[in-house]
C-alpha cells in the first residue's frame, strides 16, 4: 500500500514539473513580446508555477490525466496567441 503512494507521488511530483516549466515558458514567450519589467514576469510566473504545482499534488491520478491533456490544449493555444501577436508586431 506504501508502495503504490509513493509511486503515486513521484508520478505527481513529475506531472507537475513538466507543468510548471510549460507554465514558465509560456510566461516568458509572453514576456518577449511586451514590455513588462522582468522582475514582475518572474515573480507571476513563480508564483502560478507554485500555485499549478500544489494543485496538480493535490489531484489524484485520473485528474492529473485530465489535466495533463487540457495544459497540452492550453499550451497550443497560448503559443497560437504568441505567434499571431509576433507577426501583427512586425
Amino acid at each position: 500500500m506504501r508502495r503504490e503512494r509513493l509511486k503515486r507521488v513521484f508520478e505527481g511530483v513529475i506531472l507537475a514539473a513538466t507543468s510548471t516549466l510549460a507554465v514558465i515558458s509560456s510566461i516568458a514567450s509572453y514576456a518577449s513580446t511586451t514590455e513588462e519589467g522582468f522582475v514582475t514576469v518572474f515573480t507571476y510566473s513563480l508564483s502560478l508555477a507554485m500555485g499549478l504545482a500544489f494543485l496538480l499534488l493535490l489531484l489524484n491520478r485520473e485528474k492529473l490525466k485530465e489535466l495533463s491533456g487540457l495544459k497540452k490544449t492550453v499550451l497550443k493555444i497560448i503559443l497560437w496567441i504568441g505567434r499571431k501577436i509576433s507577426k501583427t508586431l512586425r
